[in-house]
C-alpha cells in the first residue's frame, strides 16, 4: 500500500515538473492555467465545457531571406549530417568553409547574392593575424640561447620582420644577421647573497641632493605611477638623515626604498661621458637595494612599501632591458596585491581615507606596470578586469579623471589588444578585422578621455607642451600601433612573397590599390607612428625627452618600424627624402648621447631592417645605412663608436636639429587627421567602416585578395 501511494506522489510529481504544453485550448490560455494539449483537453473535460483550439492555418509574416536560410539549414540538416558534427566538434573557420563547399547553400547568405570573385591560383583568402600561432616561436643567438618571442612585443616584432626578409630576400651582401639581446647592453653587477653585516650608509647623498632626487623621481614618474608616498617619504628621509644606522636598524625596506628612488634621481640626471661606459647610472645604489630584498615573510611586514619597492624594482630593471625580471617582479607585486585585496574596494571602516586613498593608488600603478611589462612578452594576464572592483583614484580638486586613472584605462585597452587581436585565432567565430574593428571603438573612449585636459597643441612650435599628456598621448597611439601593425605585416609578407615567386623581375614596379576600408586602417596606424614622432620631437626641443625609462624608446621604435613597414606595402611613398627616418635617428641619437645602451640597438636593427627593404626593391633611405656592411659589431663596440660619433658632432649638428624641417607623410594618401592626433570620431569611423555588409566582416566568412586587390597590373 505504501509502495502504491509513493508510486503515486512520484507520478505526480513528475506530472508537476512537465513543462507547460506549446499548444493550449482557447480556455486554458484565458485562464492562464496549463493545459494538457490533447482535444478535448482535461481541464474542459472536468468543468464539461467545449474545448477549442486555434487553427494550424493561421498565417504568420516572415521575411524571404529568414524562409530561404530556414530552408537551407532543414536541407543541409537532412542531406548530409557529417559536415556539422565535424563544425561541432572542432568549430573553426575553416570547417565553416568546408560546410559550405560539402552542402551547398548552407551560407547565411545565398550564392546568388554575394559578389562572383574569381579565386585566383595560389592565393590565400584569409585575412589572418601572421603574429598569432598555435606553438610558440623562439629566436636563438650567437651563443646558442633560445629566446621566446612574444605576439605582441615590439622587439619580437622587429625580429620577425627581419626573419621574414631573410628567408624571402637574398641578403648575402648584408653577411651576418644581426641580434642585438637587450639583457647585454648594460654591464651590471649581480647582486650577492644577503649580507650578514649591517647595510652600509657611506657613499650616499647628502641629505639636499637626496631631496633634489626625490623631487626629479616625482617630477619623471608622479602622477602617472605611485612608488612612493611623499607624505610619508619625506619626513621618513629627514629622520633617517639624523641617525642613519639606528633608523636603517628599525626600517630596513624604507631603506631599501630609499636606495631605489636616489638610483632612479641619479639615472634621470647623469650624463655619461664618451668614455664608452656601459654601467647604468645610478646601479651602484640599485645593486645596494637588491642585496637588501628581505624573503616574503619579511615583505609581508609592511606590505604597501613592499610593492612600492617590487614597482620601483620592475621599471628599472625594464629600462636596463631585462624583460624577464622585470616582469618576475611585476608578477610578484600583483600576486602580493591581490592576496591584500588591493584589487577590491578598502572599506572606510577598517582604515582610514589616506590608506585607502594609497591602496588606490598602489593597485592602479601594479595594474599598468604588470599589463605594459605583460604585453612587452606577450604574456596572458594575471587577474581578468572583471574580478577587479576597487575604484579609480581620484583627481585632487578636479571631478575629471587623473593622469593615473586614464593610464590605466589605456593599459586595459592594451590587454584587450593583445587578448583580442593577438588571441584571434583561438577564438572561433571571430575575424582578425572584427576583433580589429571591437578594440578600435574601445579606444575611442580613452581618446575622449585624453581631450578633456590632455590634448596637445602641435601646432603651435612656440607653445610647451606637458610631459604628463605627452605620456599619455603616446601610450594611446602605441595602442592604435599594436592593433594595426600586424595588417602591416601581413601586407609585406604578401607582397614579398608573391616578388619572390613571380617570374618577372624584381625591379619591376608593384602598383598596390586598397579598398578604402584596409586602407582607413593603414592610414590609420601610420598617422598614429607619426604622431608619435611629432610628440617625442617636441619633447626633445623641451629637454622632456625621457633616455632612461622604456617608454619614449618603445614607442619611438615601434612608430619607426611601423612607418618602414608602410613604406614597403606603398613603394610609391609620399615620404621620398625619408625625413621620417632621419627624425627617427635624430630622437635615437639624443637617447645615445644620455647612455641608453639600448638605443644604440635599436639603431642597428632599423638599420638593418631598412637595408633588407632595400635589397627587395626600395631605395635606400635611412640615413648612413650602407648595403656594403658586413657582419655587425659587438654590442659594446656599436655603443662605443656610436657614442663617440655623436660627442664629435653634436656641437656642430646642435643648431640644424633645431631648425630641421618636419616630415610630411601625409601627402597623398589622405594621412592628415591634424596634428592633434586621431580625433576619436575618426577612430569610431574607421571601425564602423568595418560594419557594412561585405562579405569580409560576417563573422563566418573571410577577406579575399579580390575584394582587398593589393598588388597587380594598375
Amino acid at each position: 500500500m505504501e509502495e502504491t501511494q509513493v508510486a503515486e506522489t512520484g507520478a505526480n510529481a513528475a506530472r508537476r515538473r512537465q513543462k507547460r504544453t506549446t499548444n493550449a485550448c482557447l480556455l486554458c490560455r484565458k485562464r492562464k492555467v496549463r493545459c494538457s494539449g490533447r482535444e478535448p483537453c482535461e481541464n474542459c473535460i472536468r468543468h464539461s465545457v467545449d474545448c477549442q483550439f486555434e487553427t494550424e492555418s493561421r498565417k504568420v509574416v516572415v521575411s524571404e531571406t529568414y524562409l530561404r536560410e530556414l530552408k537551407r539549414k532543414i536541407a543541409a540538416l537532412e542531406g548530409d549530417e557529417e559536415p556539422l558534427r565535424r563544425v561541432r566538434r572542432r568549430g573553426s573557420h575553416a570547417n565553416v568553409r568546408e560546410l559550405e563547399d560539402t552542402s551547398g547553400d548552407l551560407s547565411v547568405r545565398s550564392t546568388s547574392e554575394q559578389p562572383d570573385y574569381p579565386q585566383p591560383p595560389g592565393e590565400d583568402d584569409n585575412l589572418t593575424n601572421p603574429l598569432t600561432a598555435e606553438s610558440s616561436r623562439y629566436m636563438t643567438d650567437t651563443r646558442g640561447k633560445s629566446f621566446y618571442l612574444g605576439h605582441s612585443s615590439t622587439w619580437a616584432f622587429s625580429q620577425q620582420v627581419m626573419r621574414f626578409l631573410q628567408d624571402h630576400v637574398d641578403t648575402s651582401e648584408l653577411g651576418k644577421y644581426p641580434i642585438y639581446v637587450d639583457f647585454n647592453a648594460f654591464n651590471f653587477e649581480k647582486a650577492r647573497p644577503w649580507p650578514r653585516e649591517p647595510p652600509s650608509t657611506k657613499g650616499l647623498p647628502a641629505m639636499d641632493y637626496a631631496v633634489y632626487l626625490t623631487n626629479t623621481v616625482k617630477f619623471h614618474m608622479s602622477p602617472l605611477f605611485h612608488v612612493f608616498e611623499e607624505e610619508l617619504f619625506l619626513p621618513c628621509l629627514r629622520e633617517f638623515y639624523a641617525n642613519p644606522k639606528a633608523y636603517v636598524a628599525s626600517s630596513p625596506l624604507w631603506y631599501l626604498q630609499f636606495l631605489l628612488v636616489m638610483a632612479f634621481g641619479k639615472a634621470f640626471l647623469t650624463h655619461p661621458d664618451s668614455t664608452g661606459d656601459r654601467t647604468p647610472p645610478g646601479s651602484d645604489l640599485f645593486i645596494r637595494a637588491i642585496t637588501l630584498m628581505p624573503d616574503a615573510a619579511g615583505m609581508n611586514q609592511d606590505p604597501l612599501l613592499s610593492m612600492e619597492v617590487l614597482c620601483l624594482l620592475s621599471i628599472y630593471l625594464q629600462a636596463l632591458g631585462r624583460r624577464l625580471d622585470a616582469y618576475a617582479y611585476s608578477g610578484q607585486a600583483v600576486r602580493m596585491a591581490i592576496a591584500k585585496g588591493l584589487h577590491s574596494e578598502p572599506s572606510p571602516i577598517v582604515m582610514d581615507e589616506r590608506t585607502c586613498e594609497r591602496r588606490r593608488k598602489l593597485w592602479w600603478t601594479i595594474y599598468i606596470i604588470d599589463r605594459r611589462f605583460t604585453s612587452q612578452i606577450g604574456a596572458p594576464v594575471a587577474i581578468q578586469d572583471e574580478d577587479i572592483t576597487v575604484a579609480p583614484p581620484k583627481a585632487p580638486g578636479s571631478r575629471k579623471a587623473s593622469p593615473l586613472n586614464i593610464n590605466a584605462s589605456l593599459a586595459r585597452i592594451l590587454t584587450d589588444v593583445v587578448r583580442t587581436v593577438y588571441g584571434v585565432n583561438r577564438r572561433p567565430g571571430v575575424s582578425f578585422l572584427k576583433a580589429v574593428q571591437m578594440v578600435l571603438k574601445s579606444i575611442v573612449n580613452a581618446g575622449s578621455e585624453l581631450g578633456e585636459g590632455h590634448e596637445l597643441d602641435l601646432d603651435d612650435t612656440s607653445s610647451s607642451i606637458s610631459r604628463i599628456s605627452a605620456s599619455l598621448n603616446l601610450a594611446y597611439h602605441q595602442c592604435i600601433i599594436l592593433t594595426l601593425r600586424p595588417l602591416l605585416l601581413y601586407y609585406v609578407q604578401k607582397r614579398f612573397r608573391r616578388d619572390t615567386s613571380a617570374s618577372a623581375a624584381k625591379s619591376t614596379p608593384l602598383t598596390p590599390s586598397f579598398t578604402h576600408h584596409i586602407q582607413s586602417l593603414l592610414t590609420a596606424c601610420a598617422d598614429s607612428a607619426k604622431k608619435v614622432l611629432t610628440i617625442l620631437s617636441a619633447l626633445l626641443e623641451q629637454g622632456l625627452l625621457d633616455c632612461f625609462l622604456p617608454f619614449d624608446l618603445d614607442s619611438l621604435f615601434s612608430s619607426a618600424t611601423a612607418l618602414l613597414l608602410m613604406d614597403a606595402i606603398v613603394p610609391a611613398r609620399r615620404n621620398p627624402d625619408g625625413s621620417y627616418m632621419a627624425t627617427t635617428r635624430r630622437l635615437l641619437d639624443a637617447m645615445v648621447l644620455r647612455g641608453n645602451q639600448l638605443a644604440t640597438y635599436r639603431v642597428k636593427e632599423l638599420e638593418h631592417m631598412e637595408k633588407l627593404f632595400s635589397i627587395a626593391g626600395r631605395p635606400d633611405v635611412f640615413p648612413g645605412a650602407s648595403a656594403s656592411d658586413q657582419a655587425p659589431p659587438s654590442s659594446d663596440a656599436a655603443c662605443a663608436d656610436r657614442r663617440e660619433q655623436l660627442a664629435e658632432r653634436a656641437p656642430a649638428e646642435a643648431s640644424q636639429q633645431q631648425s630641421a624641417p618636419p616630415f610630411d607623410w601625409a601627402q597623398g594618401l589622405d594621412l592628415d587627421f591634424g596634428q592633434n592626433g586621431i580625433a576619436p570620431d575618426q577612430i569610431i569611423s574607421a571601425a564602423e567602416l568595418l560594419d557594412l555588409d561585405f562579405p569580409a566582416f560576417d563573422g563566418h566568412t573571410t577577406l579575399n585578395d579580390q575584394w582587398v586587390p593589393f598588388y597587380g597590373d594598375a
